[in-house]
């Protein structure tokens, strides 16, 4: 692993500095369908900090239909998961979609292998406005009632702005106005 050089003082732009590191880890650019084992860590220190580190992984994949990525990739993923995951220290959180089958999503069974009381693992339920059925909705509502996968950190539902050009570009405000009224 090679040592990102940046040191940042005060406020920079985010995405500067991960367009900088994405270079060092794809220098001839695939990152759109690639995935590596190497993480760029951003420490953010002060005498009122406390200690946190956050760690975005990709998603999980299920199945490699259309070879999007090489299947070492698809393995590097699941591994690079794991391994995050295994530390007891770590908050898992199991992310679904809503827009997708249940069944098809590991993710919560992956978290339940690792912490299988469930006690260090928060499920998160987005696009919920993308429900195909009443059968799925219903499976849905008792995932996040905390009825089919328990978790002791419980199921949290979120759904954040659309794809449609409406939507899109509208403020955050907009945006939480938007999802309350959505679960109203």
């Amino acid at each position: 692993f090679a040592r990102f050089p940046d040191m940042v003082r005060g406020e920079t732009d985010l995405g500067v500095i991960v367009k900088r590191a994405e270079q060092m880890i794809w220098p001839n650019g695939q990152s759109a369908n690639s995935a590596s084992k190497d993480t760029l860590t951003l420490d953010f220190s002060g005498p009122k900090k406390d200690y946190l580190t956050l760690v975005d992984l990709p998603g999980i994949i299920h199945s490699n239909a259309g070879n999007v990525m090489g299947d070492e990739e698809v393995v590097a993923i699941r591994e690079l998961a794991i391994h995050y995951m295994k530390n007891p220290r770590s908050i898992i959180l199991a992310v679904i979609s809503a827009a997708n089958d249940l069944n098809l999503q590991m993710v919560s069974t992956m978290a339940r292998q690792i912490d299988p009381k469930g006690v260090r693992t928060l499920g998160v339920i987005t696009k919920p406005d993308r429900i195909d059925s009443p059968e799925s909705e219903a499976q849905f509502i008792q995932l996040a009632k905390n009825e089919i996968v328990k978790f002791d950190l419980g199921w949290h539902v979120l759904r954040n702005r659309s794809n449609d050009r409406e939507e899109k570009n509208c403020s955050s405000t907009e945006r939480d106005l938007n999802e309350k009224r959505f679960f109203e």
